[in-house]
Order: C-alpha cells, then sequence, then structure tokens
C-alpha cells in the first residue's frame, strides 16, 4: 500500500509535467481557458492546478528538494533540466529567480560535495553543464524564455510587475483597522485602485483575514514545515521557507490548499518513504 501512495504521487508530478509541455507546444490549455490567463507576452501553461503561478510555486519547491535528495545524480540532473523547461513554461518570474538562488545557496552550503561529484563524475558534469548552455541559448532565442528574456519585462517595467507594486503602495497605506481586521469583500479593494487582483501570499491572507489571524497563521505555517521537514538540516529549511516566501510575495500560490498538499507529498516521498507505510 505504501508503494501505491509513492506511485500515486509520482504519478500526480509527471502527469505536471507532461500536461504543462503539451499545453505549451499546442497552445491549448485543458484546465483553465487561455482567455482567462491575462498575459500580453505570450502563452502560458496551465497544468493540474489550472494557474499557472500556482504550479510555478510547486514546481519550484520540489526541485529545491530534489536537489536536496539523495537520489542518483543522473536522474538529479535530467530532473532539473525538465523542470527549469516546465518553469519557463508558466512564465513566471519570480519562482525561476527564487529557484536560482536557492538552487545556489545549496552549492555554497556543501561545496566539498560538489567538488567531489565535479571530480568523481567529470564526463556527466562536462555533458550537463553543456546541456545547459544549450538550454540557455535556446531559452534566450525563442518564445520559451518569456519574461526572463523579453527585453520590455525583464527590468520588471510592465504591467504584471507595475499592478504588484500598486498592491504594496496600497497596503503600506492602509489604516490601522483594515490592517489589523481585514476586508469582507476584496471588491472595496478594487475599486478604490487600478488593479484587479492580489498576486500576493502574504497579503491576500492580511487582508482576508486581517493581521491579527493571518500573521499567527503564517508563522505557524513555517513552523509546521519546519518541524515536519526534519530529514533536512536546518540550513535546508530555511531555504526550502525562502523559497515559498519570495514566490509567494508574487502569487497567491499558498493561500490554498493544493501547493502545500503537494509540497508535503514531495517532502514525503523523497525523504520520508518509511513515514508512508506508518500512517497507512
Amino acid at each position: 500500500m505504501n508503494k501505491n501512495v509513492k506511485y500515486l504521487i509520482i504519478f500526480l508530478f509527471a502527469c505536471e509535467v507532461g500536461l504543462c509541455i503539451y499545453e505549451y507546444v499546442t497552445e491549448n490549455n485543458i484546465f483553465m481557458p487561455i482567455t482567462a490567463i491575462t498575459d500580453r507576452t505570450r502563452f502560458r501553461s496551465t497544468g493540474l492546478w489550472a494557474h499557472p503561478l500556482h504550479n510555478a510555486a510547486i514546481v519550484s519547491v520540489t526541485m529545491l528538494l530534489v536537489i536536496m535528495s539523495d537520489i542518483k545524480l543522473l536522474k538529479k540532473i535530467a530532473l532539473m533540466i525538465i523542470g527549469i523547461i516546465v518553469l519557463f513554461t508558466f512564465n513566471g518570474r519570480a519562482s525561476i529567480i527564487s529557484t536560482s538562488i536557492c538552487a545556489l545557496l545549496i552549492a555554497l552550503q556543501n561545496p566539498k560535495q560538489l567538488f567531489g561529484i565535479m571530480r568523481k563524475h567529470p564526463i556527466l558534469v562536462g555533458v550537463a553543464i553543456i546541456m545547459s548552455i544549450v538550454l540557455f541559448g535556446y531559452l534566450s532565442s525563442t518564445d520559451l524564455g518569456g519574461k526572463m528574456f523579453n527585453a520590455e519585462t525583464r527590468n520588471m517595467d510592465d504591467r504584471s510587475a507595475s499592478a504588484r507594486f500598486e498592491l504594496y503602495a496600497y497596503v503600506l497605506n492602509m489604516n490601522i483597522e483594515d490592517w489589523l481586521l481585514g476586508f469582507k469583500n476584496f471588491d472595496v479593494i478594487f475599486s478604490r485602485n487600478d488593479f484587479d487582483y492580489i498576486e500576493c501570499t502574504p497579503i491576500s491572507l492580511i487582508l482576508s483575514m486581517g493581521a491579527l489571524i493571518a500573521i499567527p497563521f503564517m508563522i505557524f505555517q513555517f513552523m509546521d514545515l519546519y518541524h515536519y521537514f526534519d530529514h533536512l538540516c536546518p540550513q535546508y529549511r530555511l531555504i526550502i521557507i525562502f523559497d515559498i516566501v519570495v514566490v509567494g510575495f508574487s502569487s497567491e500560490s499558498f493561500t490554498g490548499l493544493a501547493s502545500w498538499v503537494m509540497v508535503y507529498a514531495a517532502y514525503t516521498v523523497l525523504f520520508r518513504r518509511n513515514y508512508i507505510k506508518k500512517i497507512i
């Protein structure tokens, strides 16, 4: 039974990867109509979770967990390359930037292990570097590169970024009552401003719950994650939390249950294989 649960979770992630690449190649969103995604730059995959940024959040954290895991190097490299491609199908800058920074932080945590891998597997590392260069060249010269390589968007000088800056400015100027108690209806906020969506997890929670509830709630979430991810060293756990915070500031990915469930599921499959057997 524990193997069935493990394979089910792996199957979900495989479906996510396959669906996102299929959607991008065919320019056809399966679970969300393309007209519902407002992006003036290029097509975006929506994957299993029907929103590009929600999918990007899940893939970002999963990629970092794969890097931290003890799976074979060849599989790890293959999964990383696939993960990068999938991230770009969502065209989400924050998740791409955050994943890159966190991957660098992971490498800096283990310089001896990194150089050891380079000495032990020079051909494999060389092939990985060449493939990375080829992939970078492809991303920078094709539509798949999206906002990261588009001259009009890579400097955050676009409507998507400005809408978030307007949201931050609005929140910083709210009165204390709105801060503490929040709003019953977001339409009140939208009627006062130019933006019509709230792409920020902490702000969304504060506006909907009020800071009195939202802040303790977020602290509890991160404390629970820190304690549950006990097979990781403290530094790795903080890197995962950092990634969630950064990605969360650019979307509402972590206001719902799906992203959290998939993050915990990915960790359980990679690090707590015996735990699945215990709970069944």
